[in-house]
């Protein structure tokens, strides 16, 4: 794929500060009210009502002052608060006035996120590599492990010992914390690795079946349903909770699942690429998978049945993050949110050209523009904290105070580490 048609396509977690303060839940009359989750402008108020009736009239109050009232639709309604500042308290009640009878529920705190901090300069920084010393060299995704251990793979093209170009693509380059190491994934390199996934420094999965355990690497291919050489096919990205469960996708829909022992493939009910995929936590504690195709979300239940969602207008989805299925952040044409079920545009100038994003916590978003920019959301507002003139990023990766984006600068491979103190 060329770097233009790249370019074309992609544009057509410390968690910090959440803080829920209940008092004890008490109902009255059979009813509660819960906060199941913050924000640093929102929240999520579950109702629970022992008394449903679908002609149940609900009031929730804010402070004492009625913030909305609508018709009960069953026993368990979760709420939703917007507009609210950070690092505020907000006293919640709520009453339903059923069969000519008011309920009150008991009254509770909620406290919202406060904001994080957009200074990445002081005491931090930035720091910028290339690498490639003929051809087109380019990284296509990272891992962070900590500061001073991160993985970028891609096709790096040096020099030999002769000073004579040498065929064979560097793979993967590992920094130590002071230096970067070129490394021949296999041995023997000469293809490009597009995708890398750490769960541990001893932990390492990279293109889907190849796993390094800190001493040796291994392939695992048992049962493997997809060839990342056949017909154009490749791996794109790799998500898991443990190297028992994990997830490759790729072209032609393809999306292969392994369980520590063999692999097998699900069906996506779609031929079209997939770009991403992100592990987000729903109300039941367990992990649905979503996977960006472009022009849809696509589900992956807990038992990994596919719903497809379709995206609305101009939208266009290559990458996403969420840390619950209430807020899920899209880009690649601008950020979109997956927000109660809902499409919901963030029409600011200064991030219509973003088109890859990753965070650690709903006031800790990171995203990568167009406009050869980082930028980063607080919770509250976007700011860019590091522009990079004709640096392409392909992928990024943040951990604790540590973002680092990979791609192209020039026929260079280029990855700049931005550090916050």
């Amino acid at each position: 794929m060329t770097r233009f048609f790249f370019l074309i396509a992609l544009l057509s977690v410390t968690a910090l500060n959440f803080h829920c303060k209940k008092s004890p839940t008490e109902p009255t009359g059979n009813l509660s009210l819960t906060v199941e989750d913050v924000s640093c402008t929102e929240a999520w108020v579950k109702i629970t009502s022992a008394n449903f009736q679908n002609t149940s009239a609900l009031s929730l109050f804010v402070d004492d002052k009625l913030n909305q009232s609508i018709t009960l639709v069953n026993g368990d309604t979760l709420l939703y608060v917007d507009s609210l500042l950070p690092n505020h308290s907000y006293k919640l009640k709520a009453s339903v006035t059923t069969n000519n009878q008011q309920l009150t529920t008991n009254e509770l705190v909620a406290t919202t996120m406060d904001t994080t901090s957009h200074n990445f300069s002081a005491g931090g920084g930035w720091q910028s590599f290339t690498f490639g010393e003929h051809s087109s060299s380019t990284l296509y995704d990272v891992a962070i492990i900590d500061e001073n251990n991160i993985w970028a793979v891609g096709e790096i093209y040096m020099n030999d010992s002769l000073g004579r170009p040498d065929p064979n693509a560097y793979n993967a380059v590992h920094w130590d914390g002071n230096k970067w190491e070129l490394i021949k994934i296999g041995g023997s390199g000469g293809w490009a690795c597009r995708t890398v996934l750490a769960f541990s420094k001893n932990d390492i999965w990279f293109e889907g079946t190849i796993h390094w355990d800190g001493s040796k690497i291994t392939v695992h291919q048992n049962g493997f349903p997809l060839q990342p050489n056949g017909d154009g096919w490749q791996i794109n990205k790799m998500w898991g909770t443990s190297s028992s469960d994990l997830y490759a996708v790729g072209n032609g829909g393809n999306i292969a699942h392994y369980n520590g022992v063999s692999w097998k493939k699900i069906e996506s009910g779609t031929t079209a690429i997939i770009g991403d995929i992100c592990g987000i936590v729903n109300n039941k504690d367990e992990f649905d998978k979503y996977l960006t195709t472009g022009e849809a979300l696509i589900k992956l239940d807990s038992k990994n049945n596919a719903t497809k969602i379709e995206v609305e207008g101009d939208m266009f989805l290559s990458v996403l993050w969420g840390k619950s299925e209430r807020l899920i952040y899209t880009a690649g044409n601008g950020v979109v949110l997956y927000k109660n079920n809902k499409w919901e545009k963030v029409d600011k100038p200064e991030i219509n050209k973003i088109y890859g994003i990753k965070g650690q916590d709903y006031n800790d978003v990171y995203g990568i523009s167009a406009a050869y920019a980082i930028l980063h959301f607080n919770g509250y507002s976007w700011e860019t904290i590091s522009s990079f003139p004709n640096h392409v990023f392909y992928r990024l990766d943040v951990k604790k105070n540590t973002t680092v984006a990979a791609g192209w600068f020039g026929d260079k491979a280029t990855i700049t580490i931005v550090s916050r103190k």
